[in-house]
């Protein structure tokens, strides 16, 4: 900042210039600004300074001479004849050159403002993912817990699956041996039929008869 103002003081030096050949020699774009006799050499100066402007400094140095010479009435009057430049000309002058940098500045704060904006944005598309972060950790959570609860059930359900088996192994061995006794049963009822129809058996049938009766009254003796 305090280079620009050091180069601002040093555009002071021209004022030192008292010819305008002395001028267009550094400035040849001052020529146009020449009127013979009627030439205002801080005018084209001032013109110049606007036109070539290398930097925002020597815009404000170019409206500050027009407007000092704006100001006297008589230099006013001659840059009126012989210019056709007067106030209304500043004016607009004024309004087409930025020494302070105003719009920029103001550009700036409006991209500072989009900027701020877009972060605020930002920041609540964050928080957003945050707070769905966390929903999601929770439902894996609960998937978590689910997982758990369908793999103790799926242990359950192998082992009934296991008791269930064995189960069926004994009543598998278990109907083997009764349909061996049924077997045996019927081997037996078919000896006994076969036994009770026997000649044999029907001749001894008296004999067994009497036998069964001594051994009921030897029974009877002894209990008495």
């Amino acid at each position: 900042m305090r280079s620009y103002y050091e180069y601002y003081k040093l555009l002071d030096n021209y004022l030192e210039i008292h010819s305008f050949e002395e001028l267009k020699n550094i400035f040849p774009e001052a020529n146009k600004y020449y009127r013979r006799e009627h030439t205002n050499i801080n005018f084209a100066l001032a013109m110049v300074a606007l036109e070539l402007k290398p930097f925002k400094f020597t815009e404000l140095f170019g409206l500050n001479l027009l407007q000092n010479l704006i100001v006297s009435p008589n230099q006013a009057a001659e840059l009126k004849k012989h210019y056709l430049f007067d106030y209304k000309n500043l004016i607009d002058l004024t309004g087409n050159y930025d020494p302070f940098n105003i719009t920029a500045v103001s550009n700036r704060d409006g991209q500072i403002n989009s900027l701020n904006q877009a972060v605020a944005e930002r920041d609540g598309q964050i928080t957003s993912l945050s707070h769905l972060s966390r929903d999601v950790a929770e439902r894996d959570g609960q998937i978590t817990s689910l997982n758990q609860a369908v793999a103790e059930r799926d242990g359950q359900i192998t082992s009934l699956s296991q008791a269930l088996a064995e189960r069926d192994g004994q009543i598998t061995s278990l109907s083997q041996a009764i349909a061996e006794l049924d077997g045996q049963i019927t081997s037996l009822n078919q000896a006994i039929a076969e036994r009770d129809g026997s000649t044999s058996w029907q001749i001894t049938k008296p004999l067994r008869w009497c036998g069964s009766q001594v051994m009921r009254v030897k029974l009877l003796l002894k209990a008495r």
